[in-house]
């Protein structure tokens, strides 16, 4: 599974919404084309993604009208992102450790796909375990994620994995 590529097997044009869309209308929108998620897009190359999770944990559990709710409110933001060319394998370990489904696919600064789980399980039910092991000390380099170094918590565009964790490059070369 390390030769397939996310570009492979991600859903190409995920839908991207506006983040003043109003969460009934989103609701609606990811029933009517029977998905789990939507990307929101902020500014330039900026975007949030809202889930089934979202709306149920953070609109319909504390009791919020779906209607005067906008998704940018709940929406998580920023995303954690791939490029196309990460292996699977390496994507499915993302989601592992970021307890997330979904991976939206960035680039050049533009969302072109999504990975989910589904994704996965559709090319090799087997893989999805990945998601879900705990990934031994002896796992490889990963660099090209977006998200926050687990040290020193900044967010960075280009992270490095390394043992479990996700580095900045100033604390990647601390620990060399």
């Amino acid at each position: 599974m390390k030769e397939i590529k996310v570009e492979e097997v991600m859903t190409r044009n995920p839908i991207i919404i506006e983040k003043g869309l109003n969460i009934k209308d989103a609701a609606d929108l990811m029933r009517r084309e029977r998905i789990g998620s939507l990307i929101v897009r902020l500014t330039g190359n900026e975007y949030g993604i809202i889930t089934e999770r979202d709306i149920i944990y953070k609109v319909v559990a504390e009791g919020l009208d779906p209607v005067l709710t906008k998704v940018e409110s709940v929406m998580t933001y920023p995303i954690i992102s791939i490029s196309p060319n990460l292996n699977l394998e390496d994507a499915a370990n993302i989601m592992w450790k970021h307890r997330i489904r979904r991976l939206p696919v960035i680039s050049n600064g533009t969302i072109i796909g999504i990975l989910t789980e589904n994704d996965i399980i559709r090319l090799s039910p087997g893989l999805i375990e990945v998601t879900r092991e705990v990934f031994e000390q002896t796992q490889p380099l990963v660099s090209g994620v977006r998200g926050y170094c687990d040290k020193c918590r900044k967010y960075d565009e280009n992270l490095i994995y390394k043992a479990g964790k996700y580095y900045c490059q100033e604390c990647f070369l601390k620990l060399e």
